[in-house]
């Protein structure tokens, strides 16, 4: 009896598990989740190009995080050859600033992330004369003060991140920050200029000219190197 009994339950066994596989359904269904992330990033996308009264050199293979090396080169156009005194001017009124000799840089970047930080520093302060100065008698002039402003280009519009100043002193900076992630370029603007100051009359205009202080300036080379950066710091 308990062999029998044993004998059926082991068959009803059978018979039970049998019958659960042919109700089971012919589709099985699974949910896969997959992700990764984009890093904060800013990074130029192409090559610096350039315009203006100077010979523009380099700018090319501009890919990566770092800025291709740029040469703004003005030859003697800034300086009378023979009395050596300046020859570019500076006109101020309310509406702005008029630079004789503006160089404009296109720099075609991008930062993936809002709240970056777009910066520009003078590390001389201006075009300086290199090397030890000579003795001299009387007054000379050993320097050129620069003009420089950073704008983001995107879209068609033109927004100002680092408004137009006046480097003066060695390491002299500027900065300004981006509200949203940005895709275009960087417009750079570099010109000699003249120390001035906004008029209080909104009638007037402040013309300085070339020869100004009548202070010319002492032979020799006079370089800059103006650094840009954008991203989470500024320079």
């Amino acid at each position: 009896m308990n062999l029998k009994t044993l004998q059926i339950a082991g068959l009803g066994a059978l018979l039970g598990l049998a019958a659960t596989t042919a109700n089971a359904a012919d589709t099985a269904n699974a949910s896969l989740t997959m992700n990764t992330s984009a890093p904060r990033t800013c990074a130029v996308t192409g090559d610096v190009t350039g315009s203006g009264p100077a010979t523009i050199s380099g700018g090319a293979g501009g890919a990566g995080a770092n800025l291709p090396s740029v040469s703004v080169n003005f030859g003697s156009s800034l300086v009378d050859p023979v009395t050596a005194l300046p020859t570019f001017s500076t006109t101020v009124d309310r509406a702005g600033v008029t630079l004789s000799h503006k160089v404009k840089l296109n720099v075609p970047a991008h930062c993936n992330y809002a709240g970056s930080r777009v910066s520009v520093q003078s590390v001389n302060g201006g075009l300086r004369r290199e090397g030890a100065a000579p003795a001299v008698t009387g007054v000379f002039g050993n320097g050129i003060s620069l003009y420089t402003e950073v704008e983001r280009a995107t879209g068609g519009q033109t927004h100002a991140t680092v408004a137009g100043q006046i480097h003066s002193n060695p390491n002299s900076k500027g900065s300004g920050q981006v509200a949203n992630a940005w895709n275009g370029a960087l417009q750079v603007t570099l010109a000699p200029a003249h120390v001035y100051t906004f008029p209080t009359n909104p009638s007037d205009l402040i013309l300085v000219r070339p020869a100004a202080d009548g202070t010319p300036l002492l032979a020799g080379t006079y370089s800059d190197t103006v650094r840009i950066r954008f991203g989470a710091t500024a320079l």
